[in-house]
């Protein structure tokens, strides 16, 4: 074990960011899980951690600690988990991801010749979708650790995510490496399923039968296949593992999609209820149905991403009446919508293209809905094309009657504000 003498300072002084109001009144101490996760003792600071949490289920500062001890630990499903929970149950503006970030980067000033620093921080750049950076990182964590399953798999993962048609080179290496670990299986299914390989992702997730992450997982595919007894089946079976609050939401989110799809109404408002009830977070609910959506019904995806923008909102964007032909630059952040009207004649085919055009932009995730003259949403975009994430696109809009139309604009992410260009344009 090493022991970060350099580094404790500094992260003593950062950790005060996400103190709970009930930390004080716990019978055990964040201040243990620091100084074990300073020392990498790994599993003394989740325990730690785990100690406060279950006296404060609030306690944000334990969730980021003991996600960093996961992910250093190699439990990086656990850490995501914790990871969102810090975040869920303390601001919901993206602090508890700034607060990783910043310890990163004091950990790599500290022990710049360690993995320790650039795998949080690696981690926080995959989060934020910003995979070139991640990739540079994954990169210093190899050349330090040519073996780091942490690295290899996440490289994989950042390169499918990029379309490049070398992203299985690392995972391969993970899986042989570690072929039963939980982790690296799970990983693998994920990148098959968003490789379309939605044989070879069950092949993987099969041998992870009783990891949460996986069954959720497992769900998905089955989901994605339209098999929904079987993705049934896997949701109840995630909630008989007492999962953590991330997978028992997922669970619930799968609960009522499957009851949609079964035309059980009444069954799927009650697991949406109780997914909303995990975090009492239902704007990521609503986001997180709309993605599953995207591939069935278009419909119904703008649907849900018009619920995830009006109750992800907090403030209302200053707005101008867009005009086709005539870009427009405006700020997107999460929880501010703006709402664009425009004048459409029917007939016209139409593009409606919203791109982060500057900088601080590299962590905005535009997403927009197109409402028609009556309010109902139409269609709905949160990708430009399919695992590129920085642009929201809606292609090939053949307007139905004339009137005045509205863009709904907003962004997926937490805390980052940036600029955006919006342009409607006669599709090609």
């Amino acid at each position: 074990m090493r022991f970060f003498t350099a580094l404790a300072s500094v992260l003593a002084l950062l950790s005060f960011v996400l103190v709970s109001p009930a930390a004080a009144q716990t019978t055990c101490d964040n201040a243990q899980g620091l100084a074990a996760l300073q020392t990498g003792d790994y599993s003394e600071a989740i325990t730690a951690y785990s100690c406060v949490i279950d006296a404060d289920p609030l306690n944000t500062e334990a969730y980021l600690g003991r996600a960093q001890a996961n992910l250093l630990s190699g439990a990086w499903y656990d850490a995501y988990a914790d990871f969102v929970a810090s975040d869920e149950f303390g601001q919901g503006d993206g602090s508890s991801f700034s607060a990783n970030f910043d310890q990163a980067n004091a950990w790599i000033l500290a022990q710049p010749d360690q993995p320790e620093g650039y795998i949080l921080r690696a981690w926080q750049y995959w989060f934020w979708a910003a995979d070139s950076e991640a990739l540079d990182d994954y990169e210093r964590i190899l050349r330090i650790e040519p073996d780091n399953l942490f690295a290899l798999c996440y490289q994989s993962s950042s390169l499918n995510f990029l379309g490049e048609p070398i992203w299985e080179d690392g995972l391969s290496r993970a899986l042989e490496l570690a072929p039963d670990n939980p982790n690296v299986l799970t990983m693998a299914g994920r990148l098959y399923q968003l490789d379309g390989q939605q044989d070879q992702a069950f092949l993987y997730l099969n041998r992870a039968p009783d990891f949460a992450p996986a069954v959720s997982l497992h769900g998905e595919v089955n989901f994605d296949l339209q098999r929904y007894p079987s993705a049934q089946r896997d949701y109840l079976h995630v909630l008989d593992l007492h999962p953590t609050p991330e997978y028992t939401m997922r669970a619930y989110e799968g609960l009522g999609k499957v009851a949609l799809e079964l035309d059980l109404r009444q069954e799927a408002a009650d697991a949406f209820a109780q997914a909303d009830a995990v975090y009492g977070d239902s704007a990521n609910v609503a986001l997180r149905i709309a993605f599953d959506y995207s591939a069935f019904d278009p419909a119904l995806e703008a649907f849900w991403f018009y619920e995830f923008a009006s109750r992800a909102e907090v403030r209302s964007g200053a707005s101008e009446p867009l005009v086709i032909g005539t870009p427009l630059h405006a700020p997107v952040a999460r929880g501010m919508v703006t709402r664009y009207p425009i004048t459409l004649m029917a007939g016209a085919t139409l593009r409606f293209s919203v791109a982060s055009i500057s900088a601080e932009s590299v962590r905005v995730d535009p997403l927009i809905v197109l409402l028609a003259p009556d309010g109902t949403p139409l269609r709905g975009s949160d990708d430009a094309e399919f695992n590129v994430n920085m642009g929201a696109q809606i292609d090939n809009f053949i307007v139905p009657e004339d009137g005045v139309y509205t863009l709904v604009v907003t962004s997926t992410f937490y805390g980052n504000t940036g600029t955006v260009a919006i342009d409607v344009s006669p599709a090609d």
